[in-house]
C-alpha cells in the first residue's frame, strides 16, 4: 500500500513538471462573448383595434482570438440568435448556432504595412450605412471572402466576397457528367475604400 500511494505522488509530480513545461508554450489566446437580449413592440399601423406586436429577441456570441506567430491572427466566432418562444417546444431544439466569424489574417506582408484576411468577416466601413455589419439587426451581417488592406493611418481596403454561390459541389465523385459546364451566376460583392 506504501509502494502504491509513493508511486502515486511520484506521478502526481511528474505530471505537475508536464503541465508546467506545456503551459510556457506561450500562444496568447483571447475570448470574447455577448449576450444581448432586447424586446420590441410594434404598432405601426395606427389602428387602436388591432394589438400591438410584441416579441424579445437574444443574441449570444462567444469568439476566441488566437495569434499562433507573431503576424498571423486567427479568429472564430459563433452566434446563436433567436425569438423568445420560436421553438415548437420546450424538449425542442432548433439549429439556431452559427459561425458569424472565421478568418485567418496575415499582417506586415513583405515587411511592408500589407495585411490579408481571408475568411467569413464583418466588413465595417464609415458610418455603416452602405457597408456595415449591422449590429442592431439579431443576426448581424457578415461577408465570405477576401481582404486585403495597405497602410495603417491612411488605408485602403480592397475586397472581395461571394454572397451566393450557384454552383453547389456535388456530393460523391467527380467526374464530367456530374460536374457539368453550368452559368457561373453567383452574387458577388466587391470594391474599394480608402480612408484617410
Amino acid at each position: 500500500m506504501r509502494i502504491m500511494i509513493v508511486v502515486i505522488a511520484l506521478l502526481a509530480l511528474f505530471t505537475q513538471d508536464l503541465l508546467a513545461q506545456k503551459a510556457k508554450v506561450d500562444v496568447p489566446v483571447m475570448f470574447d462573448g455577448q449576450v444581448r437580449i432586447r424586446s420590441e413592440a410594434d404598432g405601426r399601423d395606427f389602428d387602436t383595434d388591432t394589438d400591438i406586436n410584441t416579441f424579445t429577441l437574444l443574441r449570444a456570441r462567444f469568439g476566441a482570438h488566437v495569434q499562433p506567430l507573431e503576424n498571423v491572427d486567427v479568429y472564430f466566432q459563433v452566434q446563436d440568435s433567436r425569438a423568445f418562444g420560436n421553438e415548437p417546444g420546450t424538449l425542442a431544439n432548433t439549429a439556431n448556432l452559427e459561425l458569424h466569424q472565421g478568418y485567418f489574417q496575415i499582417r506586415n506582408l513583405w515587411n511592408h504595412p500589407i495585411s490579408l484576411r481571408a475568411g467569413r468577416q464583418e466588413l465595417v466601413y464609415g458610418n455603416e450605412r452602405m457597408i456595415g455589419a449591422v449590429g442592431f439587426s439579431n443576426v448581424g451581417r457578415s461577408f465570405d471572402g477576401f481582404k486585403l488592406s495597405f497602410g495603417r493611418k491612411n488605408r485602403l481596403d480592397l475586397f472581395y466576397t461571394i454572397i451566393n454561390e450557384s454552383n453547389q459541389p456535388v456530393a460523391g465523385p467527380a467526374t464530367p457528367a456530374s460536374v457539368a459546364g453550368r452559368d457561373d451566376n453567383d452574387n458577388r460583392f466587391f470594391g474599394a475604400y480608402y480612408e484617410y
